[in-house]
């Protein structure tokens, strides 16, 4: 969910670049190992604010994204961490986001995906 800005290369309606604010949720699900060395089920839920740098029609570029929130659940434990407290993970994020997009008159409908470089 988010904003977003496009602002098309010299004289072309085909190239662009497209830049905005949004607010993304990252995650994972699976098992962890204790300290003493018990199989439980891990949850982590990031939560970002992203600004992506994208040239536009086949979309690819880096991004910078800042974690606002999350919690981590370990099952089998009673509280809830803050997923990026003093022992949690960086708040700050990085990476190369690729895409594709299709405009009808104003609206854009498209699909992106990205990886992070940490």
């Amino acid at each position: 969910m988010g904003i977003g800005l496009e602002v098309p290369f010299a004289n072309t309606n085909i190239w662009s670049f497209q830049t905005g604010l949004n607010f993304i949720s990252k995650g994972v699900k699976g098992n962890g190992v204790t300290d003493a060395w018990d199989v439980v089920d891990v949850t982590i839920n990031q939560l970002y604010l992203e600004l992506p740098l994208m040239a536009f029609f086949f979309k690819g570029g880096p991004y910078l994204a800042y974690g606002v929130g999350g919690k981590t659940k370990i099952d089998g434990v009673s509280e809830k961490a803050d997923t990026f407290g003093d022992d949690g993970l960086k708040r700050f994020d990085a990476g190369l986001g690729l895409g594709v997009a299709f405009e009808f008159g104003k609206i854009v409908v498209g699909v992106e995906t990205g990886t992070s470089f940490y």
